[in-house]
C-alpha cells in the first residue's frame, strides 16, 4: 500500500517515515469521548481536525480518523480511539490522560485505500491542558463539486497584535459575485473579498464564509458555505531539534538534554530525550524563551568515552553553549560531539566521588553519571568518565602532569580543582566534589607542605582589588601562585621567593571578573595548598 503524507498549508520536516508537523494549531472544542490512562491523574488532551477535500476544498462528513498513542515516545502512554467527521468535516476526541507528555499519530483513509498520516505531540509543563488539532486534505470523489467555498487565515504581519488577522478567500468556482464573512464574535458581517479583523479577546473562533455567483447574469445561481477554526490571541508552541553526529557520522546511542532559562535567567532542566537511530533529537510543545541543548553519549556506545558530552555550538561547557532564542520552530540545532584527546598511558591516578548537598541538614547523595573530565596545560580534555551509581569515579594510568578536574552540571558554576601528578605524588585517591546550589565546590586530603609551617585562608573574601593571606616558611623557598577560572583556565600567575618566617602576600584580582576562582600555592618541593577565591564588584 502507498502513503501519502499531506500537511495543507503546513509546513513540515519529513523524517523517516514520519511526517513531523511544524506548525501547530489549537482549540477548544467540546468533550465528545473521554478515555482514561493508568497512573494518576496530570491533566486533559482536546484533540480536533477538520477533513476537506484536496481538490475544492469540501467538508467531507463521517469520514473515520484513527489516533492512537505512539509508544516508541512514551511506552507508558497506551491510547487508541476512532471517530468520525461531521457535516463541516470535523471531528473531535478528549483523552484523560496521566502522562506528562506523550505522543500521537493519526491516521485517515481515502476511498482508494491510501493512507494519511500525521503525528502531533502535548506537554503539561505550562499548565494542565492541552490542545491539538490535526487537519487533512485528503482525495475525494463523492464532495468534487464546481462551487465550494474555501479560505485561509493568516497571522497579520503588518500589526503587531496577536488578535488581528487577514483572511484570504481560496474558494473553487467561477463567477463569485458575493463574499459573507461571519467571524464568530460580536462584529458585523463583512462582505469584502479578503478582509482583516480584529477578534475581540483571545480565543477559538467558527469563521463561517458563505459565497454566492448571484448577479453573475447565469440562469442558476450558487452558494456554498464552509466554517473553519481560527486561534487568536493564544499562547503559541515550537518545537527544537537537530542531529547528533560522531565524525559526520549519526551517533549510535544516547540521549539529549533540555534546558531553559527562567524568568530569573536561572537554567532549569526541562526534558530528556532518546536519539533516533537516524541521530535525530526532537523536543515538541514549547513556548518561546531561551533554552540550550545537550547531547550525552551513551556508555554502552561503542565510542564512550573517546566522544564527551557536547552541548549546542560543539562546547562542552554550558556557559559557552550557544543559546537558542525560540520564537519559532527550529529544526537545525546540530552538534559535532568532541573527542577527547589520545594520550599515552602514565602512572598517575585520581580517584574522588561527587555528591549533591541536600539543603542545610548537609545531607551527601551519591550524583550518578556526572561528567567528569581532567584538562590539560593546554586546556585540552584528556581524560573524561562518568560518575558510578555510588558516585565514584577514577582516572587510572594517568601520565605526569598538571591537570583541571571539572565536573560538567548544566546550569552550576564549577569551582576547578587543580592537581599536579608527579613521581612524589603519583596517587590522588581522596578528591570530594560537592554538588550545591549554584555551584560544584571540591575538598581534598592533601599531604602537608614540608616548607610551610602554618597559612591563614584568603581575606578578605569575596576580594574587590586585593586578596591577601598570611604564613610561615620553614625554610627558605619559592612560591607560585596561580589563580584559575571555572573553566580551568590560569586568570593569573605570580612567582616569589620568601625566606624563613612570617610573610603576608598581597594578590591582585582588580583585573578579575567576578566569579569563583581557585587559587594554587606550589613550593619548590611540589607540595601545593589550594584555596577557593570568589572575586566580587
Amino acid at each position: 500500500m502507498s502513503q501519502r503524507c499531506h500537511t495543507g498549508k503546513a509546513v513540515k520536516r519529513l523524517i523517516g517515515q514520519k511526517c513531523i508537523p511544524v506548525l501547530l494549531a489549537a482549540f477548544f472544542m467540546p468533550a465528545i469521548a473521554l478515555s482514561q490512562i493508568n497512573g494518576s491523574e496530570y491533566g486533559h488532551v482536546y484533540i480536533s481536525g477538520q477533513i476537506t477535500n484536496e481538490s475544492n476544498g469540501a467538508p467531507i462528513n463521517g469520514q473515520a480518523v484513527f489516533i492512537e498513542s505512539d509508544i516508541t515516545s512514551d511506552p507508558e502512554f497506551v491510547y487508541f480511539d476512532t471517530v468520525y467527521t461531521n457535516n463541516q468535516g470535523f471531528y473531535y476526541d478528549t483523552i484523560k490522560t496521566y502522562s506528562e507528555k506523550g505522543s500521537l499519530v493519526f491516521q485517515t483513509y481515502d476511498f482508494e485505500n491510501q493512507q494519511y498520516k500525521e503525528q502531533d505531540y502535548f506537554r503539561f509543563y505550562w499548565d494542565n491542558e492541552a490542545f491539538i488539532v490535526v487537519d487533512f486534505e485528503i482525495y475525494d470523489t463523492a464532495t468534487n463539486n464546481d462551487f465550494q467555498a474555501n479560505f485561509y487565515a493568516l497571522k497579520d504581519t503588518l500589526v503587531i497584535n496577536d488578535l488581528r488577522y487577514n483572511f484570504f478567500d481560496d474558494s473553487y468556482g467561477e463567477d463569485i459575485r458575493t463574499w459573507e464573512w461571519d467571524f464568530g464574535d460580536s462584529t458585523q458581517i463583512s462582505t469584502n473579498e479578503n478582509p482583516n479583523h480584529e477578534f475581540e479577546k483571545p480565543g477559538i473562533y467558527d469563521v463561517t464564509l458563505t459565497i454566492s455567483n448571484k448577479g453573475s447574469g447565469n440562469d442558476y445561481f450558487y452558494t456554498s458555505t464552509i466554517t473553519k477554526k481560527v486561534k487568536a490571541g493564544l499562547r503559541e508552541y515550537y518545537h527544537v531539534g537537530g542531529h547528533a553526529f560522531i565524525n559526520m557520522f549519526p551517533i549510535d546511542k544516547g540521549e539529549a538534554y533540555l534546558y531553559k532559562f527562567d524568568s530569573s535567567n536561572t537554567l532549569v532542566p526541562l526534558d530528556t530525550a532518546r536519539i533516533d537511530t537516524l541521530g535525530y533529537y526532537y523536543f515538541y510543545q514549547l513556548i518561546e524563551g531561551k533554552y540550550i541543548t545537550r547531547v550525552k553519549i551513551h556508555p554502552n556506545s561503542i565510542h564512550f568515552p573517546n566522544y564527551i558530552s557536547t552541548y549546542h555550538g560543539n562546547v562542552l561547557h554550558w556557559e559557552e553553549a550557544k543559546m537558542v532564542t525560540l520564537d519559532e520552530t527550529n529544526w537545525e540545532c546540530d552538534i559535532d560531539l568532541i573527542h577527547k584527546n589520545d594520550t599515552e598511558p602514565g602512572n598517575g591516578l585520581i580517584k574522588g566521588n561527587i555528591t549533591y548537598e541536600n539543603g542545610e541538614g548537609m545531607t551527601f547523595m551519591p550524583a550518578q553519571g556526572i561528567d567528569i573530565m581532567l584538562f590539560d596545560n593546554n586546556d585540552e580534555c584528556a581524560h573524561y568518565i562518568q560518575s558510578d551509581d555510588n558516585g565514584v569515579f577514577s582516572f587510572a594510568d594517568v601520565p605526569y602532569g598538571t591537570y583541571n578536574v571539572h565536573a560538567e552540571v548544566t546550569g552550576k558554576e564549577t569551582i576547578p580543582v587543580t592537581i599536579t601528578l608527579d613521581p612524589q605524588n603519583s596517587n590522588v585517591n581522596s578528591l570530594a566534589l560537592i554538588i550545591q546550589n549554584n555551584q560544584i565546590t571540591f575538598d581534598v586530603a592533601e599531604p602537608e607542605p614540608a616548607l610551610i609551617a602554618h597559612i591563614t585562608d584568603i581575606y578578605p573574601n569575596p576580594a574587590r582589588d586585593h586578596a591577601r593571606l598570611s604564613l610561615e616558611m620553614k625554610n627558605p623557598s619559592g612560591l607560585t601562585l596561580t589563580i584559575y577560572n571555572y573553566l580551568g583556565q590560569i586568570a593569573y600567575s605570580g612567582h616569589q621567593v620568601l625566606e624563613t618566617g612570617r610573610h603576608v602576600l598581597t594578590i591582585p584580582v582588580s583585573s578579575l571578573k567576578p566569579g569563583h576562582y581557585q587559587l594554587i600555592i606550589r613550593t619548590d618541593d611540589h607540595s601545593q595548598i589550594s584555596q577557593k577565591l570568589v572575586k566580587t564588584n
